[in-house]
């Protein structure tokens, strides 16, 4: 991830920038006001792509994660989130302190939290969230529950991605690559309650 983000940085962002310079540089240069116009529509679509780019980079290694581990960048995360959806009420519960973590382990568990918290937006309804981290019995627990309408959990896990319930595949599998326990508990009309449970040993 770290070496993606640097190549992309590295690569196409350098030369698209350039790009918008050059551009800008032209412009100034031509009298022909359509040739301007034409110039200015292409220079606004290389920015809106340099600005894609940097949002793939900080997803690929958000700098909260890298910098300053995993309870400050849920703390992060939750504050960005409550700004964004200022109607949903968000209660977080997290220790001050948690063991000593690799950077892939920090990595997944944050993804968790914030697909849990994409989910919940797109799907659930809710206007209440319960997000809980725990550190205890060497054991690591992360929590993401509503008060949305829910939804009947398959009996077969393969029929998941065939009702679009992408995001919850993709955190299972999160989860599994790091040697966790995934759970979800939901029903029509009460809510629904994500859990990863990760040994510490």
């Amino acid at each position: 991830r770290t070496q993606l983000a640097h190549e992309i940085h590295d690569g196409p962002m350098q030369e698209l920038t350039a790009l918008t310079f050059e551009i800008t540089s032209l412009a100034t240069q031509m009298d022909e006001e359509s040739v301007q116009v034409r110039l200015a529509v292409i220079n606004t679509r290389l920015e809106r792509n340099i600005g894609s780019l940097r949002r793939i980079m900080t997803t690929l290694r958000p700098p909260a994660v890298v910098n300053f581990g995993l309870t400050a960048a849920i703390q992060t995360h939750i504050e960005d989130f409550r700004e964004q959806q200022p109607e949903i009420e968000v209660e977080l519960v997290i220790p001050e302190e948690i063991p000593a973590l690799s950077e892939e382990v920090i990595l997944a568990v944050y993804r968790v939290c914030q697909q849990a918290l994409y989910n919940i937006v797109q799907h659930a309804e809710a206007d209440q969230i319960w997000v809980r981290l725990y550190s205890q019995d060497n054991r690591l627990d992360l929590e993401v529950e509503d008060n949305g309408v829910g939804f009947t959990m398959p009996e077969n896990l393969v029929d998941l991605p065939r009702r679009q319930h992408l995001g919850i595949v993709g955190m299972m599998e999160r989860v599994s690559a790091i040697g966790g326990e995934f759970t979800v508990d939901s029903a029509p009309g009460q809510g629904t309650r994500v859990r990863l449970t990760l040994p510490l040993t």
